[in-house]
C-alpha cells in the first residue's frame, strides 16, 4: 500500500504536466514533511496488526470445530474472514499463499492449546 508521501510525489509528478504546475513546489515541500514508509516500518506494522487480530481468529477457528461441517468449509471461512479483515484494512486483496500459511498456524495452534488442556480435537 503506498504511503501519503509516495501518493504525494506522485501527485507532484502529475502537477508538472498540468496548468497546476505552479503548485509543484508547495506539494513537492508538503510531502518532504511526511515521515518515509520504508520496509522496515511497513512489516511492523502488518506483524502489529496480525498479532491484534490473531486471538479473534484463533476463537472462531476453536468455535468452528464445534460445527458439523467439512474441514474444507471450515478452513474456508477462516480464511475468508481473515481475507476480509486484510482487505478492509489495507485496501487490496492479501495474497493467497499467506492466508492460506496463517490459517494452518492458527489452526496448529489452537489444536495445540486444546491438547494442553486436555480437550479431544474429536
Amino acid at each position: 500500500m503506498p504511503s501519503p508521501r509516495d501518493i504525494l510525489e506522485l501527485s507532484k509528478s502529475i502537477l508538472g504536466f498540468t496548468p497546476l504546475a505552479p503548485f509543484v513546489p508547495i506539494v513537492g515541500g508538503i510531502a518532504k514533511l511526511l515521515p518515509d514508509d520504508d520496509d522496515e516500518t511497513r512489516k511492523n506494522k502488518e506483524r502489529n496488526w496480525k498479532v491484534k487480530h490473531i486471538p479473534e481468529w484463533k476463537a472462531m477457528c476453536r468455535a468452528l470445530m464445534d460445527i458439523p461441517m467439512a474441514p474444507e468449509r471450515k478452513a474456508k471461512a477462516l480464511e475468508g474472514k481473515i481475507w476480509s479483515e486484510w482487505f478492509d484494512f489495507y485496501g487490496e486483496p492479501p495474497k493467497e499463499h499467506w492466508v492460506e500459511e496463517l490459517h494452518r498456524n492458527i489452526y496448529r495452534a489452537v489444536v495445540a492449546d486444546m491438547a494442553v488442556a486436555g480437550i479431544s480435537t474429536g
